[in-house]
């Protein structure tokens, strides 16, 4: 990769480098300025425009360049930090840092990002507003216990019912946009079909993992972080960990894997047989879900339901599976 745009996301402004003419250029995040970007962007043909991931300030001129069909690759900045750090680039500057991440996509060459739509982005930021809320409904009943004036604990009810009202209107919404689009529908009566999956976690799924369904097994557990890693050098073979990936989804499976480890007959017996064997119950649970994410991926890519069936280990998982397939 040669012709590629580097750019330095922040609230207020983006910041430009393309690493064929050596330009650095300037664009406020007002919509008018999005829009001039996209016509600079398209004016150079690059072969990848990459940026960093901020917690949302990339969304919309990603969407505005990918709709005017540019490839796009939304990058963890962490991994571009260390890499400048390998190069010994050590200052910071918005423009340094546009710089940085176009060597970082030269060298690295990150995949492109699938179409960011409309109905996804809504339905993803009406999960995180939900995580929101039912983080701020956990205080207020963590709060109720303490308080003993009668004001305070009226306060802390009519909050907590305010919060609980707010959460079922967001899941009604949640649930009407997933239907209005076949696709999403789809994908989302796959992932309940399957034991000890309920609508929430689907809707988390189809929303902040577009990927699943279109990468292999090792690939998607990567991408979730419950793929262990190896910490080996010279005689010494360290202990395998989990990490990366998409933190925000590994968080949100963890609750669900409690109750699929109970109630789902194939994964009860998978979670149980590596306890049997000497597995910590938390090294145990993670790989139960790093199993549940594969089936999923399956599940996805062959457009099949959750079915009796492959409890006897047909289509590479059920009841049963074989340990290697952890």
């Amino acid at each position: 990769m040669k012709n590629i745009i580097g750019i330095d996301v922040s609230k207020d402004r983006f910041d430009v480098y393309c690493k064929t003419t050596k330009e650095y250029t300037s664009y406020s995040s007002d919509a008018s300025d999005i829009d001039k970007l996209a016509e600079y962007c398209q004016k150079q043909e690059p072969e990848l425009v990459v940026m960093e991931a901020t917690g949302g300030y990339e969304f919309k001129m990603a969407s505005v360049l990918m709709a005017k069909g540019l490839p796009v690759s939304i990058v963890n900045p962490g991994r571009v930090k260390e890499f400048a750090k390998s190069l010994g680039i050590l200052a910071k500057t918005d423009k340094i840092c546009a710089r940085k991440i176009s060597l970082f996509a030269e060298a690295v060459k990150p995949r492109q990002n699938s179409q960011i739509d409309e109905q996804r982005r809504e339905i993803k930021e009406l999960t995180v507003r939900r995580e929101q809320l039912v983080k701020m409904r956990t205080a207020e009943k963590n709060r109720l216990d303490k308080a003993f004036e009668k004001t305070t604990l009226n306060s802390i009810k009519s909050t907590i019912d305010f919060l609980e009202r707010q959460i079922n209107d967001l899941d009604k919404t949640i649930s009407e946009l997933i239907e209005k689009v076949p696709r999403l529908k789809k994908k989302t009566e796959i992932l309940t079909s399957i034991p000890g999956v309920g609508e929430k976690t689907a809707s988390m799924l189809v929303a902040a993992m577009p990927e699943l369904g279109t990468l292999n097994r090792r690939q998607i557990a990567m991408l979730v972080g419950v793929a262990p890693i190896n910490r080996d050098s010279g005689k010494m073979r360290g202990k395998r960990a989990t990490g990366g990936g998409r933190k925000g989804v590994r968080d949100k499976l963890f609750m669900p894997a409690l109750t699929i480890v109970r109630f789902n007959p194939a994964l009860k017996c998978f979670y149980e047989r590596l306890v049997e064997k000497g597995k910590p119950k938390k090294v145990a649970l993670t790989a139960t879900m790093r199993k549940l994410v594969c089936i999923m991926n399956t599940m996805l890519q062959n457009e099949t339901f959750w079915q009796n069936k492959l409890l006897r280990g047909e289509a590479g998982f059920g009841a049963e599976p074989q340990e290697k397939s952890i």
